[in-house]
């Protein structure tokens, strides 16, 4: 394959490139905060969480030309859903 037909590469970020000081629920859970939405229970955040991600990858790919609009789904599901 000639190089110049590459036209995208990806790379699996979490775990592989970057490693968190403390798991993406605990900095939503903190950002909630910050922003008046209290969440009293992790474990249902965590649950809503990685059933966001799994249905909105299954739904739609997050990389891309609307990557920005798809983070936004991602964020205001997972708080709707945790209420």
């Amino acid at each position: 394959m000639a190089i110049h037909r590459i036209r995208l590469i990806t790379f699996d970020v979490t775990g592989t490139l970057l490693k968190f000081r403390k798991p993406p629920v605990e900095f939503y859970k903190e950002w909630g905060r910050k922003h008046g939405v209290i969440i009293e229970d992790t474990q249902k955040l965590e649950n809503v969480f990685k059933k966001t991600w799994t249905r909105l990858n299954e739904e739609s790919p997050h990389f891309g030309v609307r990557w920005e609009t798809w983070w936004m789904r991602f964020v205001v599901q997972t708080f709707r859903g945790v209420r």
